[in-house]
């Protein structure tokens, strides 16, 4: 605020401004000490938080001020113009807080310190005069209800009565100034609290947009997984064919040689035993004794190769022919307890959890392969003299499954990941194939399915078939 607008809006104290009544002048000479105050503060170095600081301060002091200034007319003025004067505070009051809460501003701290000091100069010299006149009048003897009728006829000077106009005129100006605001605010705060809303469905969608791009993203690695497996299985699956129909073609006549061997052999020995030939350096009887064993043990090595090539057919293509129908999980499981040897044996513990039927669609007989293969591995990992294998079974809406734990030593992690792999085995050299898990792989894929694993090192291995329930 520039030098000439301090000397406009400071307010000077005057015996004019004097009411007569000791209490209510001395008040409104510290109420001309705060606006005087506010406007020294206002557009210094201090700034508007000084300026702002003493405003508050002001308007504490004006509420206990009119307090003061009330009770001082209740007990001697008509009560007529008790109210008048109480309706004439309370209307301050309200205009002065929503000047205060519309805007923090330098313009509007200066504009709150022009009407400050013009309600004030207002006040004092029409009001509060007023009351001062009527007290007089009321201690020389007058009633209340005369003194305020009297004082309805009371005229001003001219100077003065100019004056309360300009002042009465400015205090319109701030009120229609403070309905502005107050309809610029609300429809502020409504934008506000609309923009609001938006942001925050925005953030909502962007958060559920996030969770589906992370599932997506999820899903698509679960995915990639499954076709480099399908890829990998789809690729060997084609040699094995091939392999597996090479192999039966030599194996076939080799087969069929090795038993026209036997049988030549057999008769060869036989001929020369009846006749009593005998042979410079060869022991018959030794001959008669090996030569069927080695035969024998040869058709058992091509019967093995001819087992071999089988399970690289069935890896290649899993019982292509099987026609699907409705089985219940629980009853596959049973038919695989009843047969498997090292169940029988009473070596492992077996622990059903099937409280539920679940029926799904397959074919029966490749799930039971299925089942059995893991539960084959299961077996194998557990080395201990007492195991245990538990199986579950159940549904969602969707899917159904079975559930295969043991207790046995479990996979490490660098293995996790191979186990499906066609000819992949930790056993010995002729302990197997490792065909197993790798057709049961196929077998769930063409289901429609996928085989999960759980496992670490000591801890046992959790596989879960998981097939869809069909309709």
């Amino acid at each position: 605020m520039n030098a000439a607008t301090q000397s406009l809006e400071l307010f000077a104290w005057n015996d004019r401004f004097l009411t007569g009544v000791d209490l209510i002048d001395n008040e409104h000479q510290q109420l001309v000490h705060l606006i005087n105050r506010v406007a020294t503060l206002h557009g210094t170095t201090t700034g508007n938080t000084g300026a702002r600081a003493t405003l508050e301060e002001l308007i504490a002091f004006t509420g206990e001020h009119f307090h003061h200034e009330e009770q001082v007319m209740e007990r001697v003025c008509d009560e007529r113009f008790v109210m008048q004067h109480k309706v004439h505070h309370r209307k301050f009051l309200w205009e002065l807080e929503k000047i205060r809460l519309s805007d923090s501003s330098s313009g509007a701290v200066e504009y709150l310190l022009r009407f400050l000091s013009s309600w004030l100069a207002y006040h004092i010299l029409g009001i509060d005069q007023s009351v001062g006149r009527q007290l007089r009048k009321i201690a020389c003897g007058m009633s209340s209800a005369q003194a305020f009728e009297e004082e309805k006829s009371h005229v001003s000077d001219p100077a003065t009565s100019s004056l309360l106009n300009a002042m009465q005129n400015l205090t319109g100006i701030v009120s229609q100034r403070n309905q502005q605001l107050t309809e610029l605010t609300t429809h502020l705060e409504a934008t506000v609290n609309e923009r609001t809303a938006k942001l925050t469905d925005a953030v909502r969608d962007l958060h559920l947009r996030n969770d589906e791009l992370l599932s997506l993203n999820k899903q698509l690695a679960e995915m990639r997984q499954q076709l480099i497996q399908a890829e990998k299985l789809a690729s060997i699956g084609s040699l094995a064919a091939g392999v597996a129909h090479e192999i039966n073609n030599p194996i076939g006549f080799v087969k069929s040689n090795l038993g026209q061997l036997a049988a030549s052999v057999q008769a060869l020995l036989t001929a020369i035993a009846r006749e009593g030939v005998q042979l410079n350096g060869i022991d018959l009887g030794a001959l008669n004794d090996d030569v069927p064993e080695l035969i024998r043990e040869s058709l058992d090595g091509i019967g093995r190769v001819v087992r071999i090539a089988d399970d690289l057919r069935s890896f290649a293509q899993i019982n292509a022919s099987g026609i699907p129908g409705w089985s219940r999980l629980s009853a596959l499981i049973d038919g695989v307890v009843r047969l498997h040897p090292a169940l029988l044996s009473g070596r492992i513990d077996v622990v059903r959890n099937d409280p539920a039927p679940v029926e799904i669609r397959c074919v029966s007989a490749e799930i039971s392969d299925v089942i059995s293969s893991i539960v084959d591995n299961a077996v194998d990992a557990i080395t201990h003299d007492r195991g245990r294998i538990i199986l579950r079974t159940g549904r969602d809406d969707k899917d159904g499954w079975v559930e295969i734990e043991d207790n046995g030593k479990g996979i490490p992690p660098d293995y996790i990941h191979k186990i499906f792999d066609p000819f992949f085995t930790t056993k010995d050299v002729g302990a197997g194939t490792g065909m197993g898990l790798a057709r049961a792989y196929g077998t769930v894929r063409k289901h429609g399915g996928r085989i999960d694993v759980r496992s670490s090192p000591g801890s046992g291995t959790v596989f879960r078939v998981t097939l869809p329930l069909g309709e």
